[in-house]
């Protein structure tokens, strides 16, 4: 059996040329799938379009994960994955990057391994509107993508560093934990610095930032008290700073960043947010309708001085009021857009409504926009 972490100090081509878990990926990928998921006692399966598909018949046996664990997590981190259950790391392969997650459960590995393409895509073939491009013209303040699992903010970020890259000259750090997508220095400088293995810590890796002399700082995830404190400094400094959350809409975003804070800062922290937050941008990959892959459902939130009023004055539930009101300053709701895809036949109403956040007015909004257009379409008959 492979001793633990050998082989991690090859590429990873090499270290598992011919190996179960490679011939499992390419399979995977001629099949279209982007999640490859190995649990012991149930088949190597993919993940396409939000369905399973079986890989092989034959169930994954606790040996032959474990030999696969050893193969794949490199040294440095296998001492936290015995101590915390679960490490995420990445690996370069001839097809582009792949994202794993190891972790343990009812006592067995479970691996889930996503492959990242090598090709940035465009920021404008993502589906999202052209606000997206004036949002991220602005040198100083916070730009917020947030969504579940699996909604495409890793992709959305990368597109827009590769923007900044292409369009600007500027010096870009991104931290991430792992890196996906690898960028190479166009118009812009662009370092990259992983979690793990370059800085132990989102946190960490923040600190020297004003050092740095950076224009934009991407951070992956602010996950604690001290990287969105670090974040909100650096966005008060003159600094561009992306980053994501998962929440599944843009007013619970700024409410998962003021929560961290004990109580008595809290007011504090909605005051610095109302003056340094620039955007939020929620998004989701819902299956369309015709099963031929998905489609990228939005809500944009603009910080207007009606918006900042809101969030200083500690009432951002009433944000959603005006983000409905504003589509001529290019906001808007989740539930705007579910709708507007569902009427064009692009996702099915259940698929809308399951996503909505307020999926009983959707199924009124979408029930009466049918009844009107059969009206439409009788009066127009009958003419």
């Amino acid at each position: 059996m492979v001793q633990v972490g050998a082989g991690c100090q090859e590429s990873f081509v090499e270290a598992v040329e011919l190996n179960y878990f490679e011939q499992l990926l390419k399979e995977a990928h001629s099949k279209g799938a982007a999640d490859i998921i190995l649990t012991v006692g149930a088949p190597p399966r993919a993940k396409k379009n939000h369905s399973l598909i079986d890989l092989s018949s034959d169930d994954m046996t606790s040996d032959h994960m474990t030999q696969i664990v050893q193969e794949l997590v490199p040294q440095r981190l296998f001492t936290n994955l015995l101590a915390d259950g679960s490490v995420d790391f990445s690996h370069t392969c001839q097809d582009g990057r792949i994202r794993f997650n190891v972790f343990r459960q009812r006592g067995d590995w479970a691996l889930v391994g996503r492959l990242v393409s090598n090709n940035i895509p465009s920021l404008d073939s993502l589906g999202l509107p052209d606000t997206i491009n004036k949002i991220i013209q602005r040198r100083q303040g916070l730009v917020l993508l947030t969504g579940s699992t699996g909604s495409g903010k890793t992709t959305t970020l990368a597109a827009i560093i590769d923007y900044l890259n292409s369009t600007e000259s500027l010096h870009i750090i991104s931290i991430e934990d792992p890196i996906e997508f690898l960028h190479t220095n166009k118009r812009s400088s662009v370092e990259q610095i992983e979690v793990g293995q370059d800085a132990p810590s989102f946190a960490a890796a923040l600190r020297g930032n004003l050092r740095r002399a950076p224009d934009v700082i991407v951070i992956g995830e602010m996950r604690d008290q001290e990287s969105i404190q670090q974040a909100l400094v650096l966005a008060e400094t003159g600094h561009l700073v992306l980053s994501t959350l998962h929440t599944d809409d843009s007013v619970h975003a700024i409410s998962r960043i003021v929560d961290v804070f004990p109580k008595d800062a809290q007011e504090q922290m909605y005051y610095l947010l109302s003056q340094v937050l620039v955007a939020v941008i929620t998004q989701a990959l819902l299956p369309t309708q015709n099963k031929s892959g998905v489609v990228l459902a939005y809500e944009i939130l603009i910080v207007t001085q009606a918006v900042q009023r809101l969030i200083r004055d500690r009432r951002p539930e009433q944000i959603y009021s005006v983000i409905q009101t504003a589509g001529a300053e290019g906001m808007c709701t989740l539930n705007d857009c579910l709708e507007r895809l569902a009427l064009k036949g692009v996702i099915s109403e259940s698929v809308a409504m399951s996503r909505s956040t307020q999926p009983k007015w959707l199924e009124q909004r979408l029930a009466a926009m049918k009844s009107k257009e059969e009206d439409k379409s009788k009066w127009f008959g009958r003419r």
